[in-house]
């Protein structure tokens, strides 16, 4: 998101919708790239990193339903985020578009989320491979596997 779209974001917007076009999409777009630019000092990243691992540390629900990233945008949501979500309980990733290879870096991040109860993956494009990846990474029983 450039410098001006971020400005323009900050005028007041109606409704939720309005807030919502302003947002970056996607999992990618909201991991800075904090060993460019401003932050040449290393000021900015290590205040960015302990606040994300707060805030991410303490949720209970996500929600990315109908989000379609693919494959690569929910990798990336497992690489980045997912290790933090330690107290996570409620994972939605229904209709985004993953298949196989993101189920396979899901997997290998289930092991740590010990608190997760439910998990939906209904309409992707999830195959045998996938499913298997996936069992595997379960360390904890879920109540409920969509």
């Amino acid at each position: 998101m450039s410098l001006t779209a971020t400005r323009a974001c900050r005028r007041h917007y109606t409704t939720s919708t309005d807030r919502a076009a302003c947002l970056p999409r996607g999992p990618r777009a909201w991991r800075p790239d904090l060993h460019q630019g401003a932050d040449r000092d290393n000021l900015v990243a290590p205040k960015f990193e302990k606040t994300i691992e707060e805030v991410l540390g303490g949720v209970h629900v996500l929600n990315f339903r109908g989000e379609q990233w693919g494959d690569e945008g929910v990798v990336a949501l497992t690489k980045w985020y997912m290790p933090l979500c330690v107290s996570l309980q409620v994972l939605y990733l229904g209709e985004t578009g993953m298949g196989d290879t993101a189920a396979k870096a899901l997997g290998k991040t289930l092991g740590a989320m010990r608190a997760l109860k439910v998990l939906d993956l209904l309409q992707n494009d999830v195959g045998n491979i996938g499913a298997v990846a996936l069992a595997a990474g379960l360390k904890a029983p879920l109540e409920a596997l969509n």
